[in-house]
């Protein structure tokens, strides 16, 4: 059999590869401090709306009264599944009762 004298899929074996997680790492990180400045540079810019740059105001207590809307989706969710759980019973009790009639 004839022996290969060169890798086409795979890199040489004689080259360093940085296995480690930490060049993964420094990478990363870089890339979201570059991400993080130019976020920075962003909101300097002039043409921003002071809306997107000024802090919210810290909470008060009439501010904290006010339920989170998302409350209302999940209850809302919660009674569609209780429905379509009760549509699903529903429809197994008439196939039983329809495999019977076949049967019989």
């Amino acid at each position: 059999m004839a022996q290969a004298d060169r890798v086409l899929s795979t890199p040489p074996t004689n080259t360093p590869v940085d296995t480690t997680r930490r060049r993964f790492l420094a990478v990363a990180a870089f890339a979201s401090a570059a991400g993080a400045s130019g976020l920075a540079a962003a909101a300097m810019a002039s043409n921003v709306p002071a809306a997107v740059t000024v802090p919210l105001a810290p909470a008060t207590a009439e501010s904290t009264a006010l339920p989170d809307p998302i409350f209302g989706l999940i209850e809302a969710h919660k009674k569609a599944d209780r429905d379509h759980e009760a549509a699903l019973d529903e429809q197994e009790h008439l196939e039983r009762i329809c495999d019977r009639a076949a049967d019989g």
